[in-house]
């Protein structure tokens, strides 16, 4: 599906007031949690960046939070250039970034350009009892230079693209969300 809008200057001209909120923390950590389409635009995006992130990682959360059509607040990962966002990317080593995937699946799908640490984060996954794939469509991958998760001082980061299923489960089971956010800190923080 095209975006509705080119970036995010012509998106904040276009809505509404409370259409869209930031919610960030730089922390200080060499690792930035971001969900770019949180809120109701990739739904539990956001709260399992948080999980993520816990008490200690920074994190940068773009919430959709209209009564509907909330889909026309996402920005192609390419093209997010929200500012908070950028500066806080360009500071960070690792940038990892959470997405929702239209599959109604429970698959965690790995990119980014950080290749290297693709395969371990799928392993993690799997050990700790999550479907993990690296994600194969170019067009998909997080492989392209202007995505957030490629924008920190280390080069490449990674991208986790959760089908639907398995947002829904880890936004709604606390345990399970716990779990995968400690696969995916494993890997993380010994990069």
């Amino acid at each position: 599906m095209q975006d509705k809008y080119s970036g995010f200057a012509e998106l904040r001209l276009a809505e509404p007031h409370g259409a869209w909120r930031l919610r960030h923390e730089d922390r200080g950590s060499r690792v930035l949690v971001i969900a770019p389409h949180a809120g109701l635009i990739e739904h539990d995006t956001g709260e399992i960046a948080l999980a993520i992130a816990g008490d200690d990682l920074s994190y940068y959360l773009f919430e959709g939070r209209k009564h509907d059509h909330n889909r026309d607040l996402h920005l192609a990962s390419a093209r997010f250039d929200e500012p908070t966002a950028v500066e806080m990317c360009t500071r960070a080593r690792l940038v990892v970034a959470i997405h929702g995937k239209g599959v109604h699946d429970e698959i965690a799908y790995v990119g980014g350009g950080r290749r290297s640490a693709v395969d371990d984060l799928c392993t993690a996954l799997r050990a700790a009892g999550f479907e993990a794939r690296t994600e194969t469509d170019p067009q998909l991958d997080g492989r392209d230079p202007r995505h957030p998760c490629n924008r920190g001082t280390g080069g490449g980061g990674l991208q986790l693209a959760l089908g639907s299923s398995l947002r829904h489960r880890l936004g709604g089971q606390e345990i399970r969300r716990a779990e995968f956010a400690a696969a995916v800190r494993s890997v993380v923080l010994s990069l």
